[in-house]
């Protein structure tokens, strides 16, 4: 008598679903790890966004340069920002940093972001009183001042033979 079974047997179904079960959770704990890094990047360039505009708003005046201690945004509620006026030491040189970070207990790791932008406040007086003196003296601490300028430089003597 020959006897063939068809089908699976209850040890092959039950490895293939045991198989298929941890595939699902592996899935699933990867959906949740993806999840929370977006949730960290969008919250960090949320941090950066609200920084800078924070600083633009203070350069271009509309914001006084003065200490601020953890003051709520008024746009971006959840959102906390300091601003603290460093003198340099060069007269009229000033440090602004501004940190931004969210409103949530430190066990919650909440994002911070810090910008600091050196900036001159008014025209600083030199002992001559003359200002294009003072001029050419910050013109060296700025790097982004273009250099002196200097005669062009003679062609490349030679040539093909």
């Amino acid at each position: 008598m020959n006897t063939r079974r068809r089908g699976f047997s209850l040890i092959e179904v039950l490895l293939a679903s045991a198989i298929l079960m941890g595939a699902i959770v592996v899935l699933g704990e990867l959906v949740r790890l993806g999840n929370r890094s977006a949730r960290a990047a969008r919250d960090e360039a949320t941090a950066q966004l609200l920084c800078e505009s924070k600083m633009a708003e203070i350069v271009a005046g509309v914001e006084p340069i003065a200490e601020v201690a953890e003051t709520p945004l008024i746009d971006s509620p959840g959102w906390l920002y300091s601003v603290a006026a460093l003198p340099l030491g060069q007269p009229g040189l000033t440090s602004i940093v501004v940190t931004v970070r969210q409103d949530l207990p430190p066990e919650r790791r909440p994002v911070e972001y810090r910008l600091t932008r050196w900036q001159f406040q008014g025209r600083p007086a030199n002992a001559t009183g003359d200002p294009s003196e003072t001029d050419s003296q910050m013109r060296g601490l700025d790097p982004l001042a273009s250099p002196p300028s200097s005669p062009p430089a003679p062609p490349p003597m030679g040539g093909l033979p």
